[in-house]
């Protein structure tokens, strides 16, 4: 016992200054510009549809070992299994048994799996599902807010960035809508839970109160723009500034480069196989 207690704790010393490493780089990351985070990821949908898919499914390991040192690795974790991983099975068992092409290399009934439909069935599903992780990535990693400021603040019209707030902000709006009626159908004794009769007899009530509110929140919405001077053609100020740091323009100089050398290395070399 007294041999095990005085063995080398190298090792754990070791994992907990990884992880204090981590987390003051994950800190820094976040000080970033949000326009140097979307520069940076950038290079990661230009990669999700030039590259070959072994490089694809590289970027998608590496986005989810990233995700593990942020605080919404579990929600995003979560929502990949539910919509990465979901896309992407469904568009790899169309492109293996419903294409088929070249070689043929197993065969069960009356489906089969060719050398080509193997192929395009891993480029599509890795194209598509490098996509989404990179941009569900981007959506947790940086406030829509401060990307929606931030690229006010360099000059793009106020106009332009609410339509990018509003837009990325309109699918979980809606779902708050839709669970707000839902639970006060509910109250009233409409049943939502059961057989899908049951819930398919439930979706018009739900349905049509959802689609009233939504249209009652845009006026809103747009008198309260108004009453804020919003269309006002005098300058405005900002409750706060977002910082632009030197290693913000070195890191948006960086991803510039890494993006264009990319793009001229697909038209001379050809590493696009579709």
């Amino acid at each position: 016992m007294a041999a095990f207690l005085s063995m080398p704790k190298t090792p754990i010393l070791a994992l907990k200054r990884s992880q204090a490493f981590m987390n003051n780089l994950a800190a820094k990351c976040r000080e970033l510009n949000p326009l140097t985070h979307l520069s940076l990821l950038s290079i990661g949908l230009v990669v999700a549809f030039i590259m070959p898919y072994p490089i694809v499914f590289l970027e998608i390991v590496s986005i989810l070992f990233l995700s593990i040192w942020t605080s919404f690795f579990k929600k995003f974790s979560r929502q990949f299994i539910q919509t990465v991983c979901l896309v992407g099975g469904i568009i790899f068992f169309f492109q293996l048994f419903f294409l088929p092409s070249g070689q043929n290399l197993y065969q069960v009934g009356i489906f089969r799996i060719t050398q080509g439909g193997l192929n395009r069935a891993l480029t599509y599903s890795t194209r598509l599902m490098a996509f989404i992780t990179t941009i569900l990535f981007l959506t947790h990693l940086i406030p829509v807010r401060d990307l929606a400021l931030a690229i006010e603040q360099k000059g793009v019209s106020p106009l332009l960035s609410y339509i990018l707030l509003a837009s990325i902000d309109w699918i979980p709006e809606m779902k708050r809508r839709l669970r707000k009626i839902t639970e006060a159908q509910k109250s009233r004794g409409i049943e939502t839970e059961g057989s899908l009769l049951t819930r398919a007899k439930a979706f018009f009530p739900i349905l049509a109160p959802v689609i009233l509110s939504a249209i009652v929140g845009v006026e809103e919405k747009a008198i309260t723009l108004e009453v804020r001077g919003f269309f006002s053609q005098s300058p405005k100020t900002y409750l706060r500034e977002i910082k632009d740091q030197k290693i913000d323009h070195l890191l948006r100089k960086f991803a510039y480069f890494t993006i264009i050398s990319l793009i001229i290395g697909r038209i001379l070399y050809g590493f696009y196989h579709a």
